[in-house]
């Protein structure tokens, strides 16, 4: 067979800004296929339209997509700008039988490198939908340094962006692909414009540190969970807020050191949100994506939204839901963690001044029980909550290396 040069992109791959978001430079990478063209699909609903329930975890929108004939819970990314899917190795992806054609480059968080399977021709299915000619990326087993991950075998972006209007509405755990040709929008939710260059842009404003409020363009990321990631230094609006917490992103790769602060408003058209958390990058160390300049609009704010993604017709539409007054809270323990094996918690960092540090809680202690509720039952969603409750009391029962303690803490806002 002959061979081909075929550009595929860079991957970024992190936690708190969310899924796999793909970087602008491409790489050469040896393929021994033709040169991917854009994926097919077709539908076997009447009115153009079907409707497909989701999963929120973490602060992701988690959808179930059969590929070879078993069901892969993937992350919807507007971050992930290729037809296709970056699929997180394991043994269940193993179990696929996906043939390789060739390798690509995944970019973590930290800028290492983890070279990347790369599969062609991928079939997709969904209720109401089948896509073809799909190329799948598979990141090699272990690759991903966060356990936030849980259950979470991927991601999926322009394969539904690019082709549909994608309605997500939190409100019934829903999404809408309706072919552009057939929808028409009859609510009374806010239109606003995008900018289509690979990834959505929106014109927004915000305030941070009591300044101004300022004009940006953010990167509309679906894939993000945080509510902002922001960029000090790429506007003169953007600035670190006096108060700030130190918290960690991992992805693929090494940790990066990130802050955690507080911007005084958002406004989107004529919505106005205030108080937010938002994550600022160490303007002296890791520089964001080139494509995300200012920084990314995430799900910690689209959430509080149903969202209609209108490609074709360079817009999105949003309604405000049943969270759009939830206040923005940050882990008032001050501990970040994963799931660990044996239905446990492990902390990965301890926060320092925080009720977690004061009671001399440690990285590598395992929660096993907070108050009554093991953490057996407990997914991690349901952890965040009960250790995000401001005044509030609670227990914490952990192992230590092979010992059992027990720390009381007062939790509070650390931000």
């Amino acid at each position: 067979m002959k061979s081909y040069q075929v550009a595929l992109p860079l991957i970024l791959l992190t936690l708190l800004t969310g899924g796999p978001s793909i970087a602008q430079e491409p790489q050469r990478v040896r393929l021994r296929v033709p040169a991917p063209k854009e994926g097919a699909y077709k539908m076997s609903t009447e009115d153009g339209k079907t409707v497909i329930p989701f999963q929120f975890v973490s602060n992701h929108v988690i959808i179930p997509v059969e590929v070879s004939g078993d069901t892969l819970d993937l992350i919807l990314d507007t971050g992930m700008p290729l037809d296709g899917a970056l699929l997180f190795g394991s043994d269940k992806v193993g179990k696929l039988g996906l043939e390789y054609v060739g390798k690509a480059p995944v970019i973590g968080v930290g800028g290492d490198k983890t070279e990347s399977d790369v599969a062609m021709g991928v079939s997709f299915r969904l209720p109401g939908v089948e896509f073809t000619k799909q190329m799948v990326l598979v990141t090699p087993p272990d690759s991903l340094k966060s356990g936030r991950f849980e259950g979470m075998d991927g991601v999926i972006g322009q394969t539904l962006f690019g082709h549909f209007v994608v309605g997500i509405d939190h409100d019934r755990g829903e999404i809408t692909l309706t072919e552009p040709s057939r929808f028409e929008y009859a609510g009374a939710g806010q239109e606003m414009p995008l900018r289509i260059e690979r990834y959505p842009f929106l014109a927004c404003s915000l305030s941070v540190a009591g300044g101004e409020e300022v004009a940006v363009e953010l990167v509309v990321d679906t894939g993000n969970a945080t509510a902002l990631a922001l960029n000090p230094g790429a506007h003169e609006g953007i600035v670190l807020p006096e108060s700030t917490v130190e918290c960690h992103v991992a992805g693929l790769g090494r940790e990066v050191p990130r802050r955690t602060g507080r911007v005084e408003r958002l406004r989107l058209g004529s919505y106005v949100l205030k108080n937010l958390l938002a994550s600022f990058r160490d303007s002296a160390g890791e520089a964001g994506p080139p494509w995300e300049k200012a920084g990314a609009l995430g799900q910690g704010v689209l959430k509080r939204f149903n969202t209609i993604f209108d490609y074709a017709h360079k817009r999105m539409i949003i309604e405000p839901n049943g969270r759009f007054d939830e206040p923005f809270e940050f882990n008032m323990a001050g501990i970040q963690f994963i799931r660990a094996s044996g239905d446990e918690f492990e902390i990965k960092r301890v926060v320092p001044n925080s009720p977690a540090s004061e009671a001399g809680l440690a990285t590598g202690d395992r929660i096993v029980r907070i108050d009554a509720e093991p953490a057996n039952r407990l997914t991690a969603d349901e952890l965040e909550r009960l250790l995000t409750k401001d005044g509030k009391e609670v227990t914490l029962h952990l192992r230590r290396n092979g010992e059992s303690l027990s720390v009381r803490l007062r939790l509070r806002r650390l931000v």
